[in-house]
């Protein structure tokens, strides 16, 4: 997809399902280590009929600049857990070694048991390459947000947290 015949422009689509029946059984772990923890799920949940979808929209300005957006929906056992996750990330790279990077996921999921969970993720690095060896420094801020409730009280696994870094690397040789 070329908008206006500028060839610097470019959309990328993307979009999955995947169906797990209740009785499938799996040697090895096929997914992602983080996924229980991303879908605020029990990694070891009693097997159950799953769908996930998920659609991706990224547009591509050159070849140093990005923006994505992504949404994915996550339904376990009909009703056992039902999760909508939100996902934005952006990049950016200057030709004087200007780098930005930008990742943003929000997941809002219920469960049957009647509990809840707002999950943020916001984290964030700048930083600025510099000199003939290449030389980086920067400043990197993550946090994590994950709030689970069940009515009105907030579960013990809840968990909140900020990280900031300020960096110097080299270069790997």
């Amino acid at each position: 997809f070329l908008p206006g015949g500028n060839s610097n422009l470019q959309l990328v689509t993307s979009a999955n399902y995947e169906f797990v029946q209740q009785q499938f059984t799996f040697i090895e772990p096929y997914r992602e280590v983080e996924f229980a923890r991303n879908w605020s799920t029990a990694a070891n949940a009693q097997p159950a009929t799953e769908h996930l979808a998920n659609a991706s929209a990224q547009l591509k300005m050159g070849k140093n600049t990005d923006l994505g957006y992504r949404f994915g929906v996550f339904v376990r056992g009909g009703n056992q857990y039902k999760g909508a996750m939100h996902s934005i990330n952006a990049r950016y790279r200057s030709k004087n070694g200007l780098n930005a990077v930008f990742n943003l996921s929000y997941l809002n999921a219920n469960a049957a048991t009647g509990e809840n969970s707002r999950f943020l993720r916001p984290n964030a690095e700048l930083s600025k390459t510099m000199g003939k060896k290449k030389w980086q420094m920067g400043i990197k801020a993550e946090q994590e947000r994950n709030r689970i409730t069940s009515s009105d009280t907030l579960s013990a696994n809840s968990f909140y947290y900020n990280q900031t870094e300020l960096f110097v690397k080299t270069p790997d040789s």
